[in-house]
């Protein structure tokens, strides 16, 4: 997967020493990632947010830092076909156990 470099946008601010700032949105086009997943990582500290005028920026430093150390994110149907797998083998051998106990006692 090949990175495209941080694009300029109309509604980005920019700090004297020339750092970037996106906001949400912008952020999660230029990622590929959701809002609510970038939501995620601000709460949970992984990326830091500035409050410009009270609202969210990210700063273009902090989303190279979420492209390096997540090169390829999965995407929301892979996960779910995942889970979807994992949930039917789940079934599969507790159906299993069951049979193998009714049989046992028989």
């Amino acid at each position: 997967m090949t990175h495209s470099v941080i694009p300029a946008t109309p509604s980005q601010q920019q700090q004297p020493l020339g750092d970037t700032f996106y906001t949400i949105e912008e952020a999660s086009q230029i990622t590929g990632l959701r809002p609510m997943t970038l939501w995620g990582y601000l709460s949970s500290k992984k990326i830091m947010r500035t409050k410009i005028g009270g609202t969210t920026r990210i700063r273009a430093s902090e989303l190279r830092k979420l492209i390096v150390d997540n090169p390829e994110p999965s995407s929301r149907s892979e996960n779910l076909k995942k889970a979807r797998e994992a949930q039917a083998e789940q079934r599969a051998v507790s159906k299993r156990k069951k049979t193998k106990r009714a049989a046992v006692r028989l």
